[in-house]
């Protein structure tokens, strides 16, 4: 996934301000599809703000990638303060990804997915409802 991520990073031409928050939808859509945020999962989703999306924009000065992590902390506290069901959370990658299709490629899909399998690897494997959910992501971002 690491060469995935350096190959993706000079492909993405949205505003990744706006990419990170849509992301964290779905990493939080994700975590929360068997009804349940699991610690393992926050655990991950904060590896993967703090860890995989630097590795997506580096060319991001330090200092902004620290605040972006801050925002996207922010951002996944807030849908879990205020209780977002997975599917609201969902509709809005899913909004987010329509307004910019032409934006996404395979690659980015699969990234896209790929984080939101670790997610759900995470905590206990994944379970029927998990499944289901990353089924769902695969048919619509149409990953073979």
């Amino acid at each position: 996934m690491i060469s995935l991520i350096h190959k993706l990073h000079k492909k993405i031409n949205m505003h990744y301000q706006e990419f990170f928050s849509a992301l964290i939808h779905l990493l939080y859509s994700v975590s929360k599809s068997d009804k349940e945020v699991h610690l393992l999962e926050v655990q991950e989703i904060l590896d993967i703000i703090n860890s995989d999306i630097p590795k997506i924009f580096p060319e991001i000065p330090k200092e902004f990638q620290s605040l972006n992590n801050h925002l996207a902390i922010d951002e996944f506290k807030r849908l879990y303060k205020n209780q977002i069901t997975e599917e609201q959370a969902y509709n809005y990658f899913i909004k987010f990804h329509e307004n910019n299709k032409s934006r996404f490629n395979l690659d980015i899909n699969l990234i896209c997915y790929q984080l939101a399998a670790k997610v759900a690897f995470s905590h206990k494997g994944v379970n029927e409802e998990e499944k289901q959910f990353l089924l769902k992501l695969k048919h619509y971002l149409k990953i073979d």
